[in-house]
């Protein structure tokens, strides 16, 4: 069995590791009624075979949400299901819905818990889920049963699509087309790319005649000396390129950089960029547009693939396949749809007449014509799709997008892309990143920060196997920084990876750790953030509630150390299978917390320099329990604009002050999960200005990660102890 068997085997046994763990994940609420139940029996089965687990339950999971409304609801050209935006009419959906994914099928029901329709969720924000309804369901049939619950069935289709995907990668054939051969220019690249990804062959410094090569970059562009490295290495490397952007350090300005000027500088090249999620997605099509104005350079050839109710934001619309097609073709296409509707209500009243005068040789004839309309009207909006997909030069769509069939169909007018870049590359399993590989003609791009959150796996047995969890991207950028430590100072090269070094979020000193623990020392602030704190809002001496002249008044990290006092972890009751995050709670923590809240609400307050306090300040929590007990708790604050969320929900966000209860307290010493210490990466980074922790040293200081971390604040930090706190309780609660 050669190396790539035996990778496909492995990745296989991991996938049906995986969907049995999502099979036990994701159980059905207790005490629903299949009786009013009219679609798939398949759905009804699985759904009755399912564990179950009370609706509060699945709530605190993340995996339910009750009280929904229809906010909106749409049928686009592409689409023939209808599409709804259930949300809430004055509150986002909070932890409830922490939870759901992209493509995850969902049960709909009522309020009495009476089975309605099975959906696939198709875009996801903290204010609506957009879910896509099975077939003979209309929106009415929903609006007649509000408020609505939503509850997470689990998904059959994304791993469908891993396992085509590794059969096309095996196969050596064009996606598109798996009966025939890819072209020699496309087998080299993807022959070159699989040595890399399976670990046969080592990605090579660039050469000098690549390097020599020198890309103009305008300054308009505004990026600094690794940012244009970065973009020269986009353009120079060969057949594969890896840019590491931690945290702030402007990674999508850089690529929306890089990606703008090829499409300038080389009229006839074709891109792909996509990313796990919509939001990252989205935001690297946006930065593009941003790019190319900044340019002079047209948008008019950019194409976003997926369903309208996927788009994150308004000004994705114009891009959307739909938008396309009704603004590009809208005279060839109400041609067409103005014959087919001629000839149907002509067929409607010759039908209707034929029941009194029998003429049926009438009847067959507008029959005929009507059928012969429609087929019209379908082929032109196909020849008028294929148009739109063949001309577009740069591909918008999500990692799991690239095995839909209009993205094939894309690839398949120009035999794949020239450049294919893949953002937030540390989230994909490499069984994700195939879609994109397989489209590649020329060149690879794989962008995201190795330490920063990983992609989701579930099951002890693909956790346990590096083959499957471990990404691709993070791999490579190991290897790569092993190997340039490795070699002397007068024999180093130019290296396909870059790593970006200047950060515009956050302040020298919350700077510091994550700089020395998790980027080699090498991230640094830039000038205009190396020294904000919130004095710049309150005034240099604005922490003065604790008697202690020792204290720094401007502090930009703050320790509570919860050692002092018996604040133990507890573990909610009921079934513990959902979640491992699911059952663990701190309540004295989220006393804390909600202190800390109160106490810096009322300071913003009195800034004018501050419109709402609320929404300046994050919360974040490992442990989902812990994240519905503080959304309960601060309901008021949360009305307002204050944001309480898993790490999970926090990547890629920031706040002029984050508060971080890290929830485990216990005798053992057992900090389960957050031994992952790229959780605590990205909660440190997503603050401005401060940094709250909330946590026992004892228990953290049994990791070696949290105990540097402990020690850090211990050094540089206020470090104060839950009595400090005591009196802030009646001075600042509202």
């Amino acid at each position: 069995m050669d190396t790539m068997d035996k990778w496909i085997n492995k990745q296989k046994a991991c996938i049906d590791a995986e969907r049995a763990e999502e099979v036990q994940r994701c159980p059905a609420a207790t005490g629903i009624s299949y009786d009013s139940y009219k679609g798939s029996q398949t759905f009804a089965t699985s759904l009755q075979s399912a564990p179950t687990a009370p609706l509060r339950l699945l709530q605190k999971a993340g995996y339910a949400v009750k009280g929904l409304t229809i906010l909106q609801s749409q049928v686009m050209a592409s689409s023939r299901t209808p599409v709804a935006q259930l949300g809430r009419q004055n509150s986002t959906l909070g932890a409830d819905a922490s939870g759901f994914h992209t493509r995850d099928i969902v049960a709909i029901l009522d309020g009495r818990l009476r089975l309605i329709c099975q959906g696939i969720v198709v875009s996801f924000t903290e204010k609506a889920i957009g879910v896509s309804l099975e077939d003979g369901i209309e929106i009415a049939d929903l609006e007649a049963a509000e408020p609505l619950v939503v509850f997470r069935a689990g998904s059959d289709l994304t791993f469908k699509y891993l396992l085509a995907n590794m059969e096309h990668f095996k196969s050596y054939r064009i996606p598109w087309d798996n009966g025939k051969e890819m072209t020699s220019e496309m087998a080299q690249v993807r022959r070159k790319i699989t040595e890399v990804l399976l670990g046969e062959r080592e990605l090579e410094p660039l050469s000098s005649k690549q390097w020599s090569h020198k890309l103009d970059i305008p300054a308009s562009l505004s990026l600094n000396s690794k940012q244009r490295e970065a973009v020269q290495c986009m353009s120079a490397a060969s057949f594969l390129s890896v840019i590491w952007g931690p945290a702030g350090t402007g990674k999508t300005t850089t690529l929306s950089a890089g990606v703008a000027l090829c499409l300038l500088n080389n009229p006839q090249t074709r891109i792909l960029v996509c990313a796990p999620s919509n939001t990252a997605t989205d935001n690297l099509l946006l930065g593009i547009c941003a790019a190319l104005r900044k340019l002079n350079g047209k948008t008019d050839s950019i194409l976003r693939l997926g369903s309208p109710a996927r788009a994150t934001s308004e000004a994705i619309y114009p891009f959307l396949f739909d938008s396309r097609l009704l603004t590009d073709y809208a005279s060839e296409l109400h041609g067409a749809k103005t014959d087919f509707q001629k000839a149907e209500q002509a067929y409607k009243r010759i039908r209707t007449k034929t029941k009194t005068t029998g003429d049926k040789k009438a009847l067959y004839e507008a029959r005929s014509e009507f059928y012969s309309a429609r087929s019209n009207m379908i082929a032109s909006q196909r020849d008028c799709g294929k148009r739109v997909l063949a001309t577009a030069r740069l591909v918008a769509c999500t990692l799991s997008g690239t095995s839909t069939s209009l993205c094939l169909r894309a690839a398949e007018s120009s035999n794949g892309f020239d450049l294919v870049l893949v953002d937030e590359a540390s989230q994909a399993l490499d069984v994700s990143l195939l879609g994109a590989i397989l489209l590649t003609k020329g060149k690879l791009v794989l962008a995201g920060d190795p330490n920063q959150l990983p992609p989701t796996v579930l099951s002890d047995r693909a956790m346990h196997s590096k083959t499957f969890s471990l990404p691709f991207i993070n791999r490579i950028t190991s290897s790569l920084v092993q190997k340039a430590e490795e070699v002397a100072p007068e024999g180093v090269q130019m290296s396909p990876l870059v790593m970006l070094e200047q950060q515009y979020r956050f302040c020298q000193q919350i700077c510091r750790f994550p700089s020395d623990e998790f980027y080699l020392g090498r991230l640094v602030p830039d000038d205009s953030v190396k020294n904000i704190s919130l004095a710049d809002f309150l005034g240099k001496d604005w922490f003065n509630c604790v008697d202690d002249g020792t204290l720094s008044k401007n502090p930009t990290e703050l320790f509570v150390d919860t050692c002092s006092m018996n604040l133990l972890e507890a573990r909610e009751e009921g079934d513990q299978s959902l979640l491992p995050q699911l059952s663990i709670l701190n309540y004295g923590e989220a006393d804390i917390v909600v202190k800390l809240v109160d106490y810096f609400v009322s300071i913003l307050s009195r800034s004018p320099k501050v419109d709402r306090p609320q929404a300046a300040i994050g919360c974040i929590s490992p442990y989902a329990a812990q994240v519905s007990l503080l959304v309960g708790r601060m309901d008021a604050h949360v009305a307002k604009g204050l944001e309480i969320s898993t790490v999970d929900g926090f990547q890629g966000r920031e706040k002029e002050i984050i508060i971080i209860s890290f929830v485990r307290s216990n005798d053992e010493g057992d900090v389960g999960f957050l031994s992952d210490v790229r959780r605590l990466n990205v909660s440190i980074t997503r603050a401005k200005r401060l940094v709250v922790i909330v946590g026992n040293s004892i228990t953290l200081e049994k990791d070696p990660t949290l105990k540097a971390y402990c020690n850090h604040l211990m050094s540089n930090g206020v470090i104060l102890f839950p009595e400090d706190l005591d009196s802030w309780a009646t001075e600042y609660a509202e």
